[in-house]
């Protein structure tokens, strides 16, 4: 599985659309909002279908959902798919822990995703990672 199977007008489309639903989220009525979302979702299907089940497409669809749970096993899904693969985690399992922590308050589970994560870090990540961190030590 390559880390980044994805063409790039494929992304793109996907982009676009979750950067409308970031957009109508404050200011539409809940179809609008509801139609946006399938839309958002129905993208990654068709990538899914033409590049087979990715991490990616399992985390993106993770980051929308409005439900904590759902999102946490979407999460749990794209860790499991990547590590099949050999691919990195990193970013996964930074926005799992953020759900445990915010949502969920489940400061134990958080602080597990942290660890496991750590060897994949870069200096890029290192801020987010140290106050996720920090926020799971309380």
């Amino acid at each position: 599985m390559d880390a980044w199977p994805f063409r790039d007008e494929d992304w793109e489309a996907v982009e676009d659309a979750v950067v409308a639903l970031v957009n109508a989220s404050g200011e539409e009525a809940d179809e609008v909002i509801a139609a946006k979302l399938k839309n958002v979702f129905d993208l990654l299907e068709a990538l899914a279908i033409k590049y087979g089940p990715h991490p990616v497409l399992y985390e993106t669809r993770a980051d929308i959902l409005p439900n904590p749970a759902e999102r946490v096993e979407l999460y749990r899904q794209a860790i499991r798919l990547a590590e099949s693969n050999a691919l990195q985690t990193l970013t996964i399992r930074l926005s799992l822990a953020e759900v445990l922590i915010e949502d969920l308050e489940d400061f134990t589970a958080a602080r597990k995703e942290l660890a496991a994560c750590k060897g994949e870090l870069t200096d890029e990540d290192l801020d987010e990672w140290n106050a996720l961190a920090e926020q799971a030590n309380r």
